[in-house]
């Protein structure tokens, strides 16, 4: 049972920092790698800058206070979920075959 408290005050925590390093970076970017593969898929320079700028224009948007609770309570980045878990997706989902 400790171990298990130790596990979620582990996962809070690391929950916590991932929203505390979102909210601090200064502007978000692209390391040139995410962008060759951008355009690899043919998404044309301009269109990933214009991306790139909305995003920055519009770094005042927060979750409500409910739903970081939500994800400060319940994520568990460990790997470790100890208990079962459902998926649902479509049968198009390009990113998971059936």
């Amino acid at each position: 049972m400790e171990q298990r408290a130790v596990r979620t005050a582990a996962a809070r925590s690391a929950a916590r920092s991932l929203i505390e390093l979102h909210h601090s970076r200064t502007s978000i970017s692209l390391t040139p790698a995410e962008t060759g593969y951008l355009m690899a898929l043919g998404v044309p320079p301009a269109i990933i800058s214009n991306w790139l700028v909305t995003m920055n224009a519009q770094r005042n948007i927060s979750a409500p206070h409910f739903s970081r609770y939500y994800v400060e309570q319940n994520a568990n980045y460990s790997g470790r979920i100890g208990f079962p878990v459902l998926t649902m997706h479509t049968f198009i989902d390009p990113l998971v075959t059936v």
